[in-house]
């Protein structure tokens, strides 16, 4: 990381985790946080993940390692797996980036990976409500990344989805270029149609 995006972290990420950590309790096994208070700390959540990813990278790259790093945050504890803010945030991010790491990892066409793209969050909360009955009910502790942690409650789809728009909208015809990310805004959760592109050299 360059030390600019390293100050960002050590200046950010104990806000970050603060925010995660007292924010209300979540118990529900479906919940789909709407309130503006959340709403708003996730967009500052996903907003200073990019700060933290090197500006010295490609767009592409630092999409990957922003939401990579809030991936890594929740996996810290229970708790920080429980967040719906870091849930939400880590959902958006998925969808920004989610292309790109399946032409990464599969060596998928941009438009097969496009197209998967659409059908993945839908797939990916079917599976998680199933591992989550099945461990519920047999007392296994199988579908988890960190099989320490929690399930965090299912939900974030509409963010994902948002990520997703901006990706296409924004990003995907910027990705080998070394730009600022599109930052997350209030007027975003409003709009069907994003504002036109604001990416700087």
């Amino acid at each position: 990381m360059s030390q600019k995006s390293t100050a960002a972290m050590s200046q950010q990420q104990p806000v970050v985790e603060l925010k995660a950590l007292n924010e209300p309790a979540h118990g529900d096994v479906i919940e789909m946080v709407d309130d503006r208070e959340h709403n708003l700390a996730v967009i500052y959540i996903a907003n200073c993940a990019f700060d933290w990813g090197d500006e010295r990278y490609k767009l592409k790259d630092r999409l990957l390692t922003s939401r990579a790093l809030i991936t890594q945050m929740r996996e810290r504890s229970p708790a920080h797996a429980r967040s719906l803010l870091l849930r939400d945030s880590e959902r958006y991010l998925w969808g920004r980036s989610y292309v790109i790491q399946e032409v990464k990892d599969n060596g998928s066409s941009d438009l097969g990976a496009d197209v998967e793209a659409e059908f993945a969050d839908g797939v990916y909360q079917t599976m998680k409500a199933g591992f989550m009955a099945f461990n519920s009910i047999f007392g296994t502790n199988y579908g988890k990344s960190n099989p320490a942690n929690p399930f965090s409650a299912l939900g974030g789809g509409h963010w994902y989805g948002l990520g997703l728009r901006h990706y296409r909208h924004f990003d995907r015809a910027h990705l080998d270029e070394t730009v600022e990310p599109y930052r997350l805004t209030e007027a975003d959760l409003k709009d069907k149609n994003p504002p036109e592109p604001r990416y700087h050299k």
